[in-house]
Parts: C-alpha cells; sequence; structure tokens
C-alpha cells in the first residue's frame, strides 16, 4: 500500500509538471502513434492485447524532436541532459528508454516508412502541442523527425 500511495504521489506530481511545462513535438505524434496501427504488444500486461501505452507512443520519437528543437534553446536542452545525467539530451533520453526496455524506434512498434505521411498528419492536428515547439514545425519537419524515429 505505502509503495502504491507513492506511485500515485508522483504520477500526480509528474501530471502537474507537465501540466505547468507544456509538451510538444513528441506527445504531437503520440496520439497517431497510438492509434494507427494495433500490431505492438507490450511486455508485462496482464491479458495482453495489442496497443502502444501512451509514455511509450511519446518516447519514441523523443531523441529525433529534441535533435530538431535544440538549436532553438541550447541551454534549456543542456540542462535537461544534465539532469539524465548526459551532456545531449536526444543521447540521454535514448540511453533511458534503452535501461527501462522501451521500443526505442518507431520501426520496433510496426511502423514503416509508407506510414510516415499517416503519422504527420495525425501530429499536425495537435496544434495545441505543436505551438508550444521552441522551433516552428510543420509538416515536412514532422516528417523528418518521424524518419529519424525508424
Amino acid at each position: 500500500m505505502e509503495a502504491r500511495t507513492e506511485l500515485s504521489l508522483a504520477a500526480m506530481l509528474a501530471g502537474i509538471g507537465f501540466g505547468n511545462a507544456g509538451v510538444q513535438i513528441p506527445h504531437a505524434f503520440s496520439y497517431a502513434v497510438a492509434s494507427l496501427k494495433h500490431a505492438w504488444v507490450p511486455e508485462g500486461y496482464p491479458d495482453p492485447y495489442p496497443f502502444v501505452p501512451h509514455g511509450f507512443a511519446v518516447a519514441v520519437a523523443g531523441p529525433a524532436a529534441f535533435r530538431f528543437t535544440e538549436p532553438a534553446l541550447p541551454e534549456r536542452h543542456r540542462e535537461a541532459a544534465r539532469l539524465l545525467g548526459g551532456d545531449d539530451l536526444a543521447a540521454a533520453f535514448a540511453e533511458l528508454a534503452r535501461d527501462v526496455g522501451a521500443p526505442t524506434s518507431l520501426r520496433a512498434l510496426g511502423y514503416e516508412e509508407a506510414d510516415l505521411p499517416a503519422l504527420a498528419r495525425g501530429a499536425l492536428q495537435q496544434q495545441r502541442l505543436l505551438a508550444t515547439s521552441p522551433r516552428p514545425v510543420g509538416e515536412a519537419e514532422l516528417l523528418e523527425i518521424l524518419r529519424e524515429s525508424l
């Protein structure tokens, strides 16, 4: 019960942090990534069925998105990398994903090059999230980030 209570508190605080900090490109991708294909089955779930958990749908494009946004705010990216124990945010985030056993590519979730336009269109519908990007992002930029995430 104590562990559940502490985990619930941590989840609540993370939600407050996300709500106040704003999220952007990786979250814009998450809706399309989680809903376009239903082929990947995450390990460790009771009664497993094909779906992509929200956190994995967000994380898979994180490194490429951070490489895209870094030129706009290099100092903030360096600080985030430092908090993750590294010097480069994209690399530190990718290492964290590997360490926790998260999928690290769209291909790992069953996506191919042919799926990228649909994923980009899905992300473009999330303007409230894309508007907070430190760099302007349109369909061409989203496609490039997705290609890097394959």
